[in-house]
């Protein structure tokens, strides 16, 4: 990322995939992080006030390892990766594929496409996989829990008790209900901000195999226009970055809306 990125995120707001924060407290650090991995993912800015003025904050080794304590202490560990860029401390938070998170206040996943509050799931969450990304209706909120298959097999689906006001849970075509496919190049999509190097994109998305990851992730992105590169004319270039195109951010946009970046 640059320092137009963080511009950018910066005017942008907090909401869904963005949190600021101006200093790092374990506990409340801890809370925004399994918030984020049990929804879609997304980014913490340390050094930034909540009125998106930036104090900064030091890039040492000991903030590092803290960052890197909260997250390993949650249970299952977050995964996470840290980024400096100019004043500002940048933590990359991936969605979680061992939900729900939790840490030691408890689990809590992010509510809101365009809010930035955070909610408790009570303890019966212990019990099922975390809520699908909430959907607004009528103004009442919508959550839809996946059972966990070893605890409730034999019970059927289950909507646990959550804080804050929620509607039944209707599935089905009654409810109108759309699940998008969730492919390679959407979860890659979700996870570039800025200009990123492949390294840093695997790194995200948590893949080992730069063949895979640039057969079924990258290529096809590139080959349908939805992410260009830097350098085009080197695409082996060791300075080779990776954005979004305007038709990567309509696209995931029209299937994905609350992870779509936003562009002033």
């Amino acid at each position: 990322m640059t320092s137009t990125d963080i511009d950018i995120l910066v005017q942008q707001g907090e909401g869904a995939t963005l949190e600021f924060k101006e200093a790092l407290s374990p506990a409340s650090f801890a809370r925004e992080l399994v918030a984020l991995a049990n929804t879609i993912g997304g980014k913490i800015l340390l050094g930034v006030r909540d009125d998106g003025s930036v104090k900064g904050i030091d890039d040492t080794n000991a903030l590092r390892a803290r960052v890197q304590d909260v997250a390993r202490n949650c249970d299952p560990p977050v995964k996470v990766l840290v980024e400096p860029v100019g004043r500002v401390f940048v933590v990359h938070v991936r969605e979680s594929d061992a939900k729900p998170v939790q840490c030691g206040d408890g689990f809590f996943w992010r509510q809101g496409a365009a809010g930035t509050s955070i909610r408790r799931i009570r303890d019966e969450a212990r019990e099922v996989h975390c809520p699908e990304p909430e959907f607004e209706v009528g103004g009442f909120v919508t959550v839809t829990f996946r059972p966990n298959p070893a605890v409730r097999a034999a019970a059927g689906e289950v909507t646990p008790q959550v804080t804050g006001k929620v509607t039944p849970q209707v599935t089905g075509e009654a409810a109108g209900e759309v699940t998008p496919q969730v492919t390679p190049q959407v979860r890659l999509l979700r996870v570039i901000s800025g200009e990123m190097t492949g390294r840093q994109l695997r790194d995200l998305l948590d893949l080992k195999d730069n063949r895979h990851f640039r057969g079924n992730y990258l290529l096809p992105a590139l080959h349908d226009g939805h992410v260009e590169m830097t350098i085009p004319d080197r695409p082996r270039s060791s300075r080779q970055r990776y954005r979004l195109t305007p038709a990567g951010r309509e696209h995931l946009k029209r299937i994905d809306p609350m992870t779509a970046p936003r562009v002033e």
